[in-house]
């Protein structure tokens, strides 16, 4: 025998199956798929006694906020979901699967991932330590200028391209904190953060974003500083059809026509290359997409699905 729990609410099943109950809100439970042994029976009938209270409760707040409730429970080295769904007014359904197996390959994904950013690091630490070391030579030859003028040319040329792999090392870095569990945060937020005179009216939107969104905010403000030398930025939101549309704009010099799909690929730029395909490879984790639309100045716009941003009440915001 197995028990599946919502917060501490457990119903108690005896087949090694996914079951589905539906329960009055009273607690008597009307039908279940799996095993009809228990069909008119109370939940006290099945549960622990403590735990009757508190499993009406459950049910009483699925009813009324009419949203689903979900919980992983582990029990003796297994691990179960536990669905609660409203069912009109006075029902809810209940199913409960064995996700252990799932688990178990997640565990394993994120050991297999530790591993290999473990690995990436030293990697990066042994190269950026050799680069520091040929730095320092290549400044000595450079500034004590005792060679003629075409091998100081060659020299210069080794040295940008030591400095071109440091900023691809530290790309690295970023990469990797990519991909953790996404979470819900207010774009206010992330552009209080940043330095200039950004004007923002996103009306305390939140959205469901990777950790590193911050990244993208601020490849973006250096895009628009050393690239399009704009002096003011403006961000602002739109709900659409399809979404939320966050849109970045500057007065700059913008973004040439034929420029507009490259800017994203990897290696297109005039450094490294890397700083708007980092965006568009954070945004696309949590399903964002971005494209760039501007007129005189850049503009970029930043479209978030329907289930992934969520609105508050607070006023607009205005940094600099």
């Amino acid at each position: 025998m197995w028990y599946a729990v919502i917060s501490t609410f457990t119903i108690c099943a005896e087949e090694e199956m996914d079951i589905v109950n539906i329960v009055d809100k009273e607690g008597t439970i009307i039908e279940m798929v799996s095993n009809e042994r228990i069909v008119g029976k109370h939940l006290s009938d099945i549960i622990p006694k403590d735990d009757v209270a508190i499993a009406l409760g459950v049910i009483a707040k699925v009813l009324v906020t009419q949203q689903s409730e979900t919980v992983e429970y582990e029990l003796d080295g297994s691990v179960f979901s536990i669905n609660i769904f409203p069912f009109g007014e006075e029902r809810v359904i209940i199913s409960v699967s064995d996700i252990t197996e799932k688990k178990r390959l997640e565990r394993a994904i994120r050991a297999t991932n530790q591993k290999l950013q473990l690995l990436s690091q030293i990697t990066r630490h042994d190269i950026l330590n050799n680069i520091m070391v040929a730095q320092g030579y290549l400044y000595f030859v450079i500034e004590k200028d005792i060679l003629d003028e075409a091998s100081l040319r060659y020299l210069k040329d080794a040295s940008s391209a030591v400095t071109k792999i440091q900023e691809i090392v530290d790309f690295t870095r970023v990469y990797d904190n990519m991909g953790q569990d996404p979470l819900w945060v207010r774009i206010e937020d992330i552009v209080s953060k940043l330095y200039g005179n950004i004007q923002c009216d996103c009306h305390d939107f939140e959205i469901y974003a990777d950790p590193m969104i911050s990244k993208v905010f601020d490849n973006l403000l250096d895009n628009s500083k050393r690239h399009g030398q704009s002096k003011n930025i403006f961000i602002k939101c739109e709900e659409i059809d399809q979404g939320l549309v966050i849109i970045w704009e500057d007065d700059g010099s913008g973004i040439p026509e034929a420029d507009k799909e490259r800017i994203f690929n990897k290696g297109f730029g005039k450094n490294t290359g890397l700083g708007l395909f980092l965006c568009k490879e954070i945004l696309e984790i949590t399903g964002i997409s971005i494209k760039e639309t501007g007129n005189k100045g850049a503009r970029f716009e930043m479209i978030v699905p329907k289930d992934r941003y969520k609105r508050g009440q607070k006023p607009s915001c205005f940094f600099i």
